[in-house]
């Protein structure tokens, strides 16, 4: 009898087991009555949970008879979106999905169409595929994870360059936004209307482009490769800026960028490298007040900027790799204004060896808020695939780890679901499934 528990949600009662609620040690019911928790009991002894009471009937429902007993609503897309929250607030999405016997990972459904040119996001738990088709019709196709479907919709240009054919889209407050040839120049999605449109940003703070970058000696900082330092990216100093001429609008038309956002902490600031000449400067965009400033600048001789990065904490984590293809992963406070020099590079020296391929490729395929997913990629050979790898940078610990590769090498696309699914698009359309708690492929 004393494992029996009563529960009050939101003020509706639930009556049930401590084995029930605890049958996925790592969600946050397994973690609450581990025994390590304080719980919060009302007037009648009954522990206090605060969240929908009416929705908790699903969440229960799956712990006592699996995900395949939980009726999902179709009728309503609102109450639907609902109980996917509650789920993942739970820690539960990830087990709905995977303890289920319809063929999610057995046999998972594939985009309708072939697409000469895509880009991937992800939008309330859904993934979101824009793809253009005969040179010009564009759609896009939108992957529900629990029900294993994709729905295609039309997706409406403005114009001919409205596609977003450069960089990674981005996901924040509802919308998707996607850079083409400049950094004025940004496409905000509307999933209503299913329409693209330009976000006219304003500048701010342009006039000084040069900042400097204190990195304790007050000079600017730059960063190259040097076998004489254990072959890690060390500071350099330099006692003047960069003797560059470029005008505002050079910079800001040039293609060569990355960018990325944090929806856990904010959902109107949007972070952009742009590589110009010797220099990749920092810039932030905010969506409420529609303005572009720069925060600063550093000084990367002979390195080139990869188009992916992630900003996880207020870090933003990007990839520099020099003229022979050698690869390094660099930490950007954003709040200090300055680079990480703690980041072990040692895994990534070892794949720089003199064999490489020329056309080897690495990236930062997706991330948590513990850890960063990469894909060291070459190119086939004579139809071979050669040493491609995955593997994963754990922030906490600064170390490396090998993961099992993907069956498709070939990856396009990913993102990340319900912080614990990766989900991997290849160049053939077809979708693979990393469950990151259990190593696993699926």
């Amino acid at each position: 009898m004393s494992d029996i528990v009563n529960l009050n949600v939101g003020g509706r009662k639930y009556s049930t087991t401590k084995r029930t609620l605890t049958i996925y040690g790592d969600s946050f019911l397994g973690a609450m009555f581990s025994g390590n928790f304080q719980l919060t009991f009302d007037q009648k002894g009954r522990v206090f949970i605060d969240r929908d009471g009416d929705l908790f009937q699903f969440i229960l429902s799956f712990l006592r008879s699996g995900s395949d007993n939980v009726a999902l609503p179709d009728h309503s897309e609102r109450l639907y979106k609902q109980i996917i929250s509650e789920f993942q607030y739970f820690g539960l999405l990830h087990h709905l999905v995977l303890s289920s016997n319809k063929p999610f990972y057995k046999s998972i459904q594939s985009p309708a169409s072939r697409y000469v040119l895509s880009k991937v996001t992800t939008l309330n738990n859904d993934i979101y595929l824009f793809g253009l088709k005969n040179g010009s019709s564009t759609f896009v196709e939108i992957y529900n994870p629990l029900f294993n479907q994709w729905d295609v919709k039309k997706s409406i240009c403005t114009n001919s360059t409205s596609f977003p054919l450069k960089g990674n889209l981005l996901s924040l407050s509802n919308c998707i936004f996607s850079l083409t040839n400049s950094l004025l120049d940004i496409q905000k999605y509307d999933i209503t209307t299913s329409t693209w449109s330009k976000l006219n940003l304003k500048l701010d703070q342009m006039a000084g482009i040069y900042l400097e970058m204190d990195l304790s000696t007050g000079h600017h900082g730059s960063f190259s490769y040097s076998s004489s330092h254990n072959a890690s990216i060390v500071p350099t100093h330099h006692p003047s800026p960069p003797s560059t001429t470029n005008t505002i609008s050079q910079l800001l038309s040039n293609s060569d960028y990355c960018w990325c956002c944090d929806p856990q902490h904010s959902l109107s600031l949007i972070y952009v490298l742009q590589k110009y000449s010797n220099t990749i400067t920092f810039f932030k965009i905010d969506l409420n007040q529609l303005t572009i400033s720069n925060i600063t600048e550093i000084y990367s001789r002979n390195l080139s900027l990869d188009t992916t990065c992630c900003l996880i904490k207020d870090i933003i984590y990007y990839l520099v790799y020099n003229e022979v293809n050698d690869y390094f992963l660099v930490g950007f406070d954003i709040n200090k204004k300055s680079q990480i020099d703690s980041i072990n590079q040692n895994p990534i020296i070892n794949m720089n060896s003199p064999s490489r391929s020329p056309t080897r490729s690495l990236r930062i395929l997706a991330h948590t808020l513990d850890n960063i997913y990469f894909l060291n990629q070459c190119q086939s050979f004579f139809g071979v695939q050669r040493e491609s790898k995955f593997f994963s940078y754990s922030i906490e610990d600064n170390s490396w780890e090998s993961l099992p590769e993907p069956k498709n090498l070939r990856i396009l696309h990913s993102v990340i679901l319900s912080s614990n699914l990766l989900y991997c698009i290849s160049d053939d359309y077809l979708v693979e499934v990393f469950d990151i708690l259990k190593n696993q492929w699926y």
